[in-house]
Formats: C-alpha cells, sequence, structure tokens
C-alpha cells in the first residue's frame, strides 16, 4: 500500500520579544524544553513585581565590576525554578543552560567567556547563605548579601492587600501547621511522632488563597510557637491599611492557648474560632447532645 501524503500545517505561538528576537513556541522540533509554563509564570511575576520586590529586601554586597549575575536575576532564578518543580540547587547547573529560563530571564548569553548565561549551584548557594548581621558584626569578607527579615515578612501581606480592589468588610485568618520532609541530615530537622518521620513543621498562615505568613521551623517545636507574634505583626499591618475590618482567626485544637486567645479578645473587631480537643470534662457536659 503506498503511504498517504498528508500536509500538516503546524500551528506556532509567539510570546513576545526580547530584545531583538521574537519569542516563538512551535513542534518544529528544534530547542525542546518541558518548561514552557515558565512563560507564563513570568507574566505574573511581571505583573506583582515579586522578584523584584523580592530582590530589593536584600542587600548586595558584591564589587560590581565584577558581578555576572545581577540579584533580581539570581532571585528569579530561585523562584521560577521552585515553581517548576527544581528544589535542589544542583538542578541548576543543567538550567543555568536552559533556553526558556534564559528567554524569562532576560539572560541568553553570557557576558564572559567561561560564564554560562545563568548561575550555578554555588552561586545560587550564596544567595541562599545570606542573612540579617547586624551593622557591628557585619565582615563584607565572609557575607556578601544580607537580608532585611521585617521587609521580607511584610511583602506576602503588601501583596495580598494590593489584590483586593476595595476593602472587604471582614476576614479569615486560618493558621496551622505542615511538615516539610527532610532527607539527610539538616540542621534542625527531627522526628516528628505525628507525621511520622524527619522533618521541619513550618507553620502557615492563610486568607484564602493568599498566603501571609511562612514561618520554617524545627519539627520538636511547640505547633502554636510563634503563632502568636505572627499574628500581632499581620493585623497591625491589616489595620494600617483596612482600620475597619472585622477579623476572624481560626485554626485547631493546637492553637486553643490562653495567650493567643487573650489577645484576640483584647483586640477591637477581631474573634477566634479554635477547636478544642476532647477530654472527660467536655464529654461529660456534651453527653446526650
Amino acid at each position: 500500500m503506498t503511504p498517504t501524503q498528508t500536509e500538516c500545517n503546524l500551528p506556532s505561538y509567539e510570546f513576545g520579544r526580547l530584545s531583538q528576537r521574537k519569542i516563538i513556541a512551535d513542534f518544529s522540533g528544534g530547542d525542546l524544553s518541558s518548561d514552557g509554563g515558565l512563560l507564563l509564570i513570568r507574566e505574573v511575576d511581571n505583573l506583582y513585581r515579586i522578584s523584584e520586590r523580592l530582590a530589593s529586601c536584600f542587600t548586595d554586597h558584591r564589587d560590581a565590576s565584577r558581578v555576572q549575575h545581577e540579584l533580581k536575576t539570581l532571585i528569579g532564578q530561585r523562584l521560577y525554578g521552585l515553581v517548576q518543580g527544581y528544589e535542589d540547587l544542583n538542578d541548576h547547573d543543567d538550567l543555568r543552560h536552559e533556553r526558556l529560563f534564559g528567554v524569562v530571564l532576560e539572560q541568553l548569553e553570557s557576558q564572559h567567556p567561561r560564564c554560562a548565561p545563568l548561575a550555578g549551584k554555588s552561586t545560587l548557594n550564596r544567595l541562599e547563605q545570606a542573612m540579617h548581621v547586624p551593622g557591628d558584626l557585619f565582615d563584607s569578607r565572609y557575607v556578601k548579601m544580607s537580608l532585611d527579615p521585617a521587609a521580607m515578612e511584610a511583602l506576602l501581606v503588601e501583596l495580598f492587600i494590593e489584590q483586593m480592589e476595595k476593602e472587604p468588610k471582614s476576614i479569615i485568618l486560618d493558621m496551622d501547621v505542615t511538615d516539610d520532609p527532610t532527607h539527610g541530615t539538616q540542621e534542625g530537622s527531627a522526628f516528628n511522632g505525628y507525621y511520622r518521620h524527619e522533618c521541619y513543621t513550618p507553620l502557615l498562615i492563610f486568607c484564602g488563597r493568599h498566603l501571609l505568613s511562612a514561618k520554617l521551623r524545627e519539627a520538636n517545636v511547640d505547633p502554636a510557637g510563634g503563632a502568636l507574634e505572627e499574628l500581632q505583626r499581620i493585623i497591625a499591618q491589616i489595620r494600617g491599611h483596612w482600620p475597619q475590618v472585622k477579623i476572624l482567626v481560626r485554626g485547631d485544637s493546637a492553637y486553643c492557648r490562653d495567650d493567643i486567645m487573650l489577645w484576640c479578645e483584647e483586640q477591637p473587631q477581631v474573634d477566634f474560632v479554635f477547636a478544642h480537643s476532647s477530654n472527660d470534662r467536655l464529654r461529660s457536659l456534651t453527653w446526650g447532645l
């Protein structure tokens, strides 16, 4: 049987320009990538300026004349990698040559013949080692990037507030803890009896689909550890924009603590709903209901 010849008109899609180059996706089998979603993630990042604003929480102490990868590009590369499921810094020794990462970060060519267009694991590791160092202890020989923790914490709440079209009448803040599994000898990792594995137990606070706080904690801490401080910080920031909004704080029995409930009761327009673990007294009061 003679094969039938058909003509296939394969579609192509244009995603703007990078300098003088068009960004086109098609099915011709040229540069292949499984990270096409980055083009859409970049649009979200550009809309809310997340990478740019997160970079403003850092101070770059490197010699500018020797810098190959700008701070904003480093942060964008790490964020985009996490969104695409590349959790390990080791992944970036390959991703630094990935064309789509270069497109979304606007860095397709290296400025130095011996460097890749994007950063590798060692450079990104130095970014992740950035810490808040008091001025009297700061030593630029060892710390090349430092951060402002308060500015970073406030950014999540700022992004939430900006996405609301108008001041809401009421909001609900949900507190919870989750597990972040560890696979090795990471500092602070411990066995957690509830989750039954080695992990960290970060504290999360949400308002609907918006993440307002994520505090990484060791696995052997009190589930409510740091929750009151985070509530105080977040509610104060929200009150600065919406003085009259009613706030309901919600959580499971881990947060049914005197200090948290007492503080909420003392605040105007703040209520709470917390679960309570069962005990003999509660069972006797509710018997027959």
